[in-house]
């Protein structure tokens, strides 16, 4: 045994078995050398070793030893040589401990039969019951809300006097109580935990139920198992017991508030106000932590009148402190009832609780939240009447007030929320970093975030550890085309040796490639796949950044080999991949190897998307394919998960207009409508220069007219831009200046290519004066310009300066001197920096001294 000799031990056993046969004096083997045996047979894995001797009576079968071999049987997960051994031992009427019970159980994992069984049999047989049987019961009636076994197991315990069975019996507590049979619990505990208190008479004040004898059980319970006591006897009616427990816990404030917020927590507010009710009776002192948790559980469970009640009451009492009315003003925001936080927040005032920052940022975050305009008016308000109260905005008001800052956000709203970082008491730590880089990006102010990158810079104090914060300044130095800060951040970041999320990576990544080196991003990802702390961070979205760069690029060959590596180093490809990769196609003119893509992406169980359909229609589109791009339409309207939506129709109906297929795009466009699609004014703009390549002008202005009634469309500057050209075509240079005084009225600046074709039909057609007309009206001399908050395309003077120099010099030469000097008086005064060729100035000094 001691050289782990298993087969000589067996024949040396064998020995002294047969000699113990044959002479009465012979010697036999101790019982602690054949448990020792089977244990070696069991470290061996060779059970069947000893049940051959075990069977045939040569080796007494003891309890031990069956413990020992079922162990190895469990270990084994064997459930049949458990069986075999089991039915040996019932055989050689082996006797089983709480040890055994506790092995079997195990074994039966989630079987409640067997389970049950074993319980009756343990409980018949008076032997011991183990914590891990208990634990192993208790977990299993918890999973499947059953009590059929925490029965068995009560009954166990009920029956016998074991020692150590208080443990069980408390647990049995919890379980009760939480199993929603809080009378079950009490019981229990009436049964088996009073009778231990040990106190003197049965009466009176010293009686088992006077807080004295309470007191004496606490050290029975733990803060768990007293909670959920507590809590079973509010659910089943006894107030009397749990006022008990609560007065003998007098100082434990933490525990009340324990049970009152998980009472909230799960929704059942009668309970959370039962806790507070019984502590109030039972005479404890009410701290103000304890009022604060009742009004939050109150809040929590959505009962506003029940909180509005506790806080009259609570005011009346003085105990009313910033908290309570912080907790109650938040409630009233999270309904938008901005009113009556208002109110709040000047009572709180007048009861001396000046508003903290906790109230502001609260009312500012519900403000920015608001959807409507007014209420976003009202951000700054706040923030004035909060530093005219003395609170100074801190670092979550700063956080609110920049995370609420969107791409058509004021100028003004921009630079007043920096201003206030700025000037900020606290420091600038890495969350708040994160957020001003973020809001930077995000408005689409690349001045105003090189210039905060290279503030940020100089200021040393700041530490960043973690790798989110990374990935914005990454982003944010790509987004101001600054690569070396984004290299600087990338190396700062890896000195430090913090790991690099995906996300990290993927700004980093983006921020090479969209700078033009998007061979540096590719070896990147290489070097990072040969990493092996990072190379679970590469995904198909990284692969992503570098396949739409070389799609741009035009390189072609180099997206092929990047798709290729993706696969081979087995990263899975997402349908953005895809997407990428058939974008790359539309725009090298290689849609024919779009079908090959599909079909991977089938056998990669991915279906395509909107998206997908989107850039194959505008690859074949762009190719002049139209029946391919009709044909994909066809097949996205037939899809049952997606529906053409403005920007496929777009796509098509430009195809169309390029194509010169008139009849096809009125087809399509009325299909549209009937799909329930609403056209924009890009559509519009589309069907003007559709109707306009079959000389259907009439019908090109019904069109607008009849959409603008329909979907309340305004023309923009592309709809009257296409409207002119399409007057153009036709020679109707009249309704082409009509159109074009009709967008001067509408304060809508019409695009240059359309005004400079208006301006040179006019003056081929020796209406010189009307074209200067318009030329001034463009540059903005005839009137002061006039912009408003609703002027969509009014973005200043469209028309460059060669262009008004050609219309200056050719004036001059068709004898209209007069009219080409002050023009370009009055050009020059309007644009002082402009240049003016020399040739053309002196053209018209010439044409002025011959005309005088």
């Amino acid at each position: 045994l001691q050289t782990a000799s298993l087969n000589e031990a067996i024949r040396c056993y064998k020995e002294v078995a047969a000699r113990s046969l044959n002479t009465a004096s012979a010697s036999v083997a101790p019982a602690h050398i054949i448990v020792q045996l089977v244990e070696l047979a069991c470290r061996e894995h060779r059970v069947e070793a000893v049940l051959s001797e075990l069977e045939n009576g040569s080796m007494n079968f003891t309890t031990e030893m069956l413990n020992v071999m079922l162990s190895e049987g469990v270990r084994k997960k064997d459930s049949g040589l458990v069986e075999q051994i089991e039915r040996l031992a019932e055989r050689k009427g082996v006797a089983r401990n709480g040890r055994t019970y506790q092995i079997l159980i195990r074994q039966a994992g989630t079987d409640r039969n067997r389970i049950a069984d074993l319980l009756d049999q343990m409980t018949a047989q008076k032997a011991e019951c183990t914590q891990e049987v208990m634990q192993v019961v208790l977990s299993l009636c918890t999973q499947t809300r059953n009590t059929m076994l925490a029965e068995r197991l009560y009954k166990h315990f009920a029956g016998c006097e074991q020692p150590g069975r208080m443990p069980a019996l408390l647990a049995l507590i919890r379980f009760y109580s939480e199993a929603s049979d809080p009378s079950k619990a009490c019981q229990i505990y009436d049964k088996h935990v009073k009778p231990l208190s040990g106190t003197g008479s049965a009466g009176g004040a010293s009686g088992e139920n006077s807080p004295a004898s309470i007191a004496s059980k606490r050290g029975l319970l733990d803060a768990r198992t007293e909670r959920c006591l507590v809590n079973a006897a509010l659910k089943c009616g006894r107030e009397e017991l749990a006022s008990q427990l609560l007065e003998a816990m007098p100082a434990d404030t933490a525990k009340h508030i324990a049970m009152i917020r998980n009472s909230a927590s799960k929704g059942n507010l009668a309970e959370a106000t039962r806790i507070f009710d019984v502590l109030r009776d039972s005479g404890a002192d009410l701290t103000h932590s304890i009022w604060n948790s009742v009004l939050d559980a109150c809040v929590e469970c959505r009962d506003m009148k029940k909180a509005e009640s506790l806080m009259q009451e609570m005011q009346g009492n003085g105990v009313a402190d910033v908290v309570s009315y912080n907790t109650l003003i938040k409630a009233y925001l999270r309904q938008e009832n901005f009113g009556r936080a208002r109110t709040l927040m000047k009572s709180m005032t007048a009861a001396g609780c000046i508003p903290n920052h906790v109230t502001y940022n609260e009312l500012i975050h519900a403000l920015v939240q608001g959807e409507r305009d007014g209420r976003r008016a009202e951000v700054w308000e706040a923030v004035d009447e909060m530093q005219k109260a003395g609170v100074q905005p801190n670092r979550v008001t700063c956080s609110i007030l920049l995370k609420s800052l969107k791409a058509k956000s004021p100028h003004a709203d921009v630079q007043r929320t920096m201003d206030l970082t700025n000037a900020m008491d606290e420091p600038l730590d890495e969350v708040l970093l994160s957020s001003v880089v973020e809001a930077c990006v995000r408005v689409g102010k690349p001045t105003l975030l090189a210039h905060k990158l290279d503030e940020l810079q100089r200021k040393e104090s700041i530490s960043i550890t973690g790798a989110h914060t990374y990935g914005s300044l990454i982003k944010a130095y790509g987004y101001v085309k600054n690569v070396a800060g984004a290299w600087r951040c990338w190396k700062e970041m890896r000195s430090q040796h913090i790991k690099p999320t995906s996300i990290t990576i993927g700004c980093m990544v983006e921020a090479v490639v969209t700078n033009g080196d998007i061979d540096g991003g590719y070896e990147l990802v290489l070097s990072l796949l040969d990493d092996e702390k990072c190379r679970d961070q590469v995904n198909a979205v990284v692969f992503g950044s570098v396949l739409k760069g070389y799609g741009r690029a035009r390189h072609m060959e180099r997206v092929w080999a990047v798709f290729k590596e993706m696969l081979a180093r087995d990263i899975k490809p997402s349908v953005i991949t895809f997407n990428a990769v058939i974008d790359a196609c539309a725009r090298n003119g290689q849609t024919e190897r779009v079908p090959g893509l599909m079909e991977e992406m089938k056998k990669q169980g991915l279906e395509p998307n909107l998206i997908t359909y989107s850039t194959m229609i505008k690859g074949s589109c762009q190719q002049g394919d139209m029946q391919s791009a009709l044909a994909t339409l066809e097949t996205l309207r037939k899809t049952s998960h997606f529906k053409p939506d403005e920007i496929v129709y777009n796509t098509v109906l430009d195809g169309c207009a390029q194509a010169g297929l008139v009849a096809e795009g009125e087809r399509i466009f009325n299909e549209m409508q009937a799909e329930g699609v609403q056209p924009g004014s890009y559509t519009l703009a589309v069907l003007v220069r559709l109707l306009a390549q079959g000389r259907r002008v009439d019908r090109a202005f019904e069109l607008v007219e009849s959409m603008g009634r329909k979907y309340r469309l305004r023309p923009n500057s592309h709809v009257y831009a296409a409207l002119i050209q399409a007057c153009l075509q036709i020679k109707d240079i009249s309704r082409a200046v009509s159109v074009f005084e009709q967008a001067t009225r509408e304060r809508v600046q019409v695009e240059g290519k359309a005004c400079m074709g208006l301006i040179r039909s006019l003056i081929s057609a020796g209406n010189q004066t009307q074209a200067v007309s318009i030329l001034r009206a463009n540059m903005g001399l005839t009137r002061k310009p006039e912009r408003n908050a609703g002027d969509r395309n009014n973005n200043g003077p469209v028309l460059d300066d060669n262009f008004i120099g050609e219309v200056i010099a050719g004036l001059a030469a068709s004898g209209s001197s007069a009219l080409a000097a002050t023009l370009l008086r009055d050009f020059k005064a309007a644009r002082p920096r402009a240049r003016v060729d020399s040739a053309v100035e002196r053209k018209v000094a010439l044409a002025v001294a011959a005309q005088c």
